[in-house]
């Protein structure tokens, strides 16, 4: 019997190359999908791994959008929404996301993300300060991410009209964010944070000093002073 695995690489060698015959690459597609399905089904009969014995990175695959499904997705770099897995061998994973709705999902950070950016950009969080040059921490555990994100991000500290300003005018100098979920209780230390920069350190000592995270961030000049 064919590994899933191996039924997965064959799945996305089909649909990256071009096929003179449009017959044969359906046949095969089609012949794929099958096989994905039978292995699906049987995988699903096993008991997957728990999200606390996965690695962080890895090639993960959904089983809501299998190469040959109508949706189908390429593999993910990571277990973003800290799902269970089944392994697939060499580092792959099969994610068991079969009852998650993703699209409720996008939906859910569509509307966070547009009341956060409008917050942000607009004048509903507006900056009014005796120096512009301040440094910024929030209790958020993706604060840190580039992607859109249903929580504010560093991104949108440092947008050209943040906080009510215009042409980088209320931008932090300084922020310190996490790139993945901190746990409990491991945000930056904000006492160490706002204390050394009172005290005249610079934005490196300030944010280094406050880590407490391997997911930690730090962005902006790391010699600025206040």
């Amino acid at each position: 019997m064919k590994s899933i695995r191996s039924i997965l690489f064959g799945a996305g060698l089909i649909a990256s190359l071009n096929f003179v015959h449009a017959q044969q690459t359906v046949s095969s597609a089609q012949t794929i999908a099958s096989d994905l399905d039978v292995m699906l089904q049987a995988v699903e009969q096993t008991t997957p791994m728990p999200t606390e014995s996965l690695p962080r990175f890895g090639t993960f695959w959904s089983a809501q959008h299998l190469p040959g499904s109508r949706a189908a997705w390429p593999p993910l770099p990571g277990n973003m929404l800290g799902l269970d897995a089944w392994s697939l061998g060499d580092g792959s994973y099969l994610l068991n996301d079969t009852n998650v709705d993703y699209a409720e999902l996008q939906a859910e950070a569509d509307a966070e993300a547009t009341l956060t950016t409008a917050g942000y950009e607009h004048s509903a969080i507006a900056m009014t300060l005796l120096s512009s040059w301040w440094i910024i921490e929030t209790f958020e555990s993706f604060n840190g991410k580039r992607i859109p994100c249903a929580q504010g991000t560093f991104i949108q500290w440092f947008s050209t009209n943040a906080f009510g300003g215009a042409n980088y005018s209320n931008t932090p100098v300084g922020a310190v964010s996490h790139t993945e979920e901190p746990g409990g209780g491991n945000w930056n230390n904000t006492t160490v944070y706002f204390g050394l920069w009172e005290a005249g350190k610079n934005f490196a000592i300030c944010a280094w000093n406050s880590r407490q995270t391997p997911y930690f961030q730090a962005t902006g000049d790391p010699l600025v002073t206040k």
